[in-house]
């Protein structure tokens, strides 16, 4: 970005239209309210698909770190399950 700030877009899947993205959103919030869980800083989200983007958005911080995604093929499944528990 202009700022040099990474940031991390999600867009939502069309399930659950509006409480899905509310909910995440909220979860994310009281998690990093009331715990000291390292949790990404919402930055703008959208919960209805009404919007430029044509869906259910939300913008956060980046945090450190490596993605699941990109370790994931290296466990087994039950490494996979019990991360998924």
């Amino acid at each position: 970005m202009e700022d040099d700030n990474e940031y991390i877009g999600r867009i939502a899947f069309p399930d659950y239209p509006y409480w899905k993205t509310e909910s995440e959103v909220a979860v994310m919030k009281y998690v990093r309210e009331r715990t000291s869980i390292r949790v990404p800083q919402v930055y703008h989200y959208e919960s209805n698909k009404e919007n430029l983007v044509g869906q259910e958005y939300i913008i956060m911080e980046r945090l450190p770190g490596i993605s699941l995604s990109d370790v994931w093929n290296n466990y087994n499944i039950n490494e996979k399950k019990n991360i998924l528990l």
